[in-house]
């Protein structure tokens, strides 16, 4: 699995063009999603740290939960996902709502 993008107006650890790529993990449909995350932009750009996204069926929706593990020794980055995956659990909203 990877992700690339074209160069954006925001940088973080100097980087504007981002890469990573990874490998499942785990995979159980519509309740869990776990993946290594390596990417060009972290503190330490070969680390593997980890993603999961867990979700449950609620009343009225899905509870999505998102943990990015891995990240203690990499405070630029850590700080940067958390404010980044709250808006893409948005834009995945609006995608889905659509």
């Amino acid at each position: 699995m990877g992700l690339r993008n074209h160069p954006g107006s925001q940088s973080v650890n100097g980087v504007n063009e981002y890469k990573c790529r990874g490998e499942i993990l785990e995979y159980m449909p519509g309740r869990l999603l776990v993946y290594t995350w390596i990417a060009n932009w972290n503190d330490q750009p070969d680390s593997v740290t980890v993603v999961s996204w867990d979700l449950k069926a609620i009343p009225g929706g899905t509870r999505v939960r998102v943990t990015h593990s891995g990240l203690a020794a990499q405070p630029v980055v850590r700080d940067a996902y958390r404010g980044g995956w709250p808006g893409v659990v948005a834009n995945l909203q609006k995608f889905l709502e659509q």
